[in-house]
């Protein structure tokens, strides 16, 4: 007995095909299961149209819709820096100077501080004068 094609194989042994047909549909089930499973896990990360299209429309493993992510991610970041260098030349941000403050030495801070604690004590001498 020459079997040459699944029809042939079917009708001798339909047993052993329908056992291996089980097997195979048992695969895919469980595969394609992981495969959904393993898109939930990242769907936060990803806007919803792609994890749609990786599910449904043009179906890809999450590695895929991760890197198809990063790469629309990756064109927006772009955009944004484009857009903040224009707005940034626009308006006219680098015009802006900053007016130093008066930085005081080692010495005249030194001075600053004795004044200070000279007028404390004064303050405190005249409003014990006043009681």
């Amino acid at each position: 007995m020459e079997i040459k094609n699944t029809d042939e194989l079917r009708q001798h042994f339909p047993d052993l095909v329908a056992q291996v047909e089980a097997a195979a549909k048992e695969g895919a089930t469980k595969a394609e299961r992981l495969r959904i499973q393993a898109i939930d896990e990242i769907s936060k990360t990803v806007s919803p149209e792609l994890v749609n299209k990786a599910k449904y429309e043009e179906p890809m493993t999450a590695q895929d819709l991760a890197f198809n992510a990063l790469k629309a991610d990756a064109g927006k970041g772009r955009q944004y820096l484009e857009s903040a260098a224009l707005d940034n030349a626009e308006s006219g941000a680098a015009k802006v100077t900053g007016q130093p403050q008066g930085q005081l030495t080692g010495q005249e801070k030194d001075a600053e501080e004795r004044k200070n604690n000279a007028q404390g004590i004064a303050d405190y001498a005249n409003k014990r004068r006043a009681n």
